[in-house]
């Protein structure tokens, strides 16, 4: 069956994600195969449903959503998270005959409701939050346990990592660090993710969630991102940090794409938003 798409408001083969904090993701595929739109209206790839996809398709797919997720969990973190008010934690699962420990569905629920009843007892109904899911493959394992960032939204002195681990009940493996900067944080956490793009155990699963409210970061395309590479070369090479540039052939696309990564000053992202009159966001 012949895979047909309706392009109804495909703009530009270029593309942008500009985070408050300075991250910019960049993105190109070749100007004969434009793919980044707003206001798509498009025709399933397969009506019928998923059993009667390939298994290349399916894991093309897979491989796809896995990868967007791992970029916009980093993306969210940079345009929500304050390093002065952020706290890093881990919670670990340990052995027990109650529930499967390497059930996401069982982990997921009974962490959800920890979050629910207990963190925003502890840290109050505003706190804002985002997790990441690894398995804690170590000695067979395959415990599933949880990366947190927390912005407290106010400094937070001193947190005691007994008393948390207490409160946690499912055992003391609780790590408690602050978050230095986002972009280590969304590093740090982003190389699990990075490991785990085609694990089964997380197929057709949520990778990471959020607290309501979040962010998400300015999306650009066009003639905008044609003005944000102008702005970019403008700037000196001592204050921007080209973090990466590379290319990688999206099967789910069906073409090139070429992705850079480049940090600069929340001061110089406020700089572009003024030299560009009627900024279009989505």
């Amino acid at each position: 069956m012949e895979v047909k798409t309706i392009r109804k408001a495909y703009i530009s083969n270029l593309k942008a994600i500009i985070t408050a904090s300075g991250m910019l993701d960049i993105y190109q595929s070749p100007i004969e195969h434009p793919v980044y739109a707003i206001g798509l209206t498009k025709q399933s790839k397969n009506p019928r449903g998923l059993s009667d996809r390939s298994y290349d398709e399916i894991l093309a797919k897979n491989k796809n959503n896995a990868y967007k997720s791992y970029l916009a969990f980093e993306q969210l973190i940079q345009n929500n998270f304050n390093p002065t008010s952020s706290l890093f934690i881990t919670f670990t699962f340990a052995n027990t005959d109650k529930f499967d420990i390497t059930s996401v569905k069982q982990c997921n629920a009974l962490f959800k409701r920890f979050v629910d009843d207990k963190l925003r007892k502890k840290f109050g109904k505003k706190f804002k939050y985002i997790v990441a899911i690894e398995f804690q493959d170590e000695h067979d394992r395959g415990a599933v346990h949880y990366h947190i960032i927390i912005d407290l939204l106010r400094p937070y002195p001193y947190i005691n990592q007994k008393e948390l681990a207490k409160l946690w009940g499912y055992g003391t493996n609780v790590t408690v660090e602050r978050m230095i900067s986002a972009k280590k944080a969304a590093n740090y956490v982003g190389k699990y993710m990075r490991k785990q793009l085609i694990d089964d155990r997380l197929y057709a699963k949520k990778r990471y969630w959020a607290s309501r409210g979040l962010i998400r970061p300015v999306e650009q395309y066009g003639t905008n991102v044609e003005k944000l590479l102008e702005f970019l070369n403008t700037i000196p090479f001592d204050q921007k940090e080209e973090y990466s540039n590379k290319s990688y052939l999206s099967e789910y696309h069906g073409c090139e794409i070429k992705h850079s990564r480049i940090f600069i000053s929340k001061e110089l992202v406020q700089k572009f938003y003024k030299s560009i009159k009627g900024l279009q966001t989505s």
